[in-house]
């Protein structure tokens, strides 16, 4: 009896502690990566391997040892039901990826279904917000529709990757980066014309 109790109230925690732990508020209860290692990559509940985290690791390095920019990718359960961009912003801006201006993190919320960019300033001129929406929606979402989070995570990296690298770049890549230059500028323009 005695066994079986120990064994009921062992699997209650376990259980419970899984749940708690895959559940996130806020960004400040997401583990940053740099303050233990020297990856690029929050994973605390293994949603990607060893392997997985080495390679795109290399391909974040390679990105910042080449570009001078950084990207830093968290995969978790649930960031509880919340829109996936301000939680991404607040990671990015809490954690300092590429000193404020010159990063990018992706945020995979997988139990959620969601995901999001969140970028620097300087980092909009190569990555604007409309080509961060096509990576996820060609390169990602197909990977992840299939429960392959790695494989989509890398296709989304790979893809950031040859962009700043200026190689294989995917045809809509130059469209939409022209197409944000053209939206900011008619921003400008329209901030501007009232004062005259």
């Amino acid at each position: 009896m005695k066994k079986l109790l120990f064994t009921l109230v062992f699997s209650f925690l376990f259980i419970f502690n899984a749940i708690c732990i895959t559940n996130y508020n806020s960004a400040d209860q997401i583990p940053n990566p740099k303050k233990h290692s020297d990856s690029f990559i929050s994973d605390p509940n293994d949603y990607l391997s060893v392997a997985d985290e080495t390679e795109i690791n290399g391909l974040i390095r390679e990105i910042r040892d080449e570009k001078g920019f950084e990207i830093a990718v968290v995969v978790v359960g649930s960031i509880s039901q919340q829109e996936p961009l301000p939680f991404a912003t607040d990671l990015i801006n809490l954690w300092g990826v590429g000193k404020g201006d010159r990063g990018i993190l992706l945020l995979v919320a997988v139990k959620d279904r969601n995901m999001a960019f969140a970028t620097g300033y300087a980092t909009e001129e190569f990555i604007p917000d409309l080509l961060t929406k096509k990576i996820s929606e060609e390169e990602m979402l197909p990977y992840f529709k299939l429960n392959n989070y790695a494989k989509g995570i890398k296709s989304g990296v790979y893809t950031i990757r040859n962009i700043l690298m200026n190689e294989n770049i995917p045809e809509y890549a130059e469209e939409l980066i022209d197409l944000s230059k053209k939206i900011k500028l008619w921003k400008l323009f329209a901030i501007i014309q009232p004062l005259f």
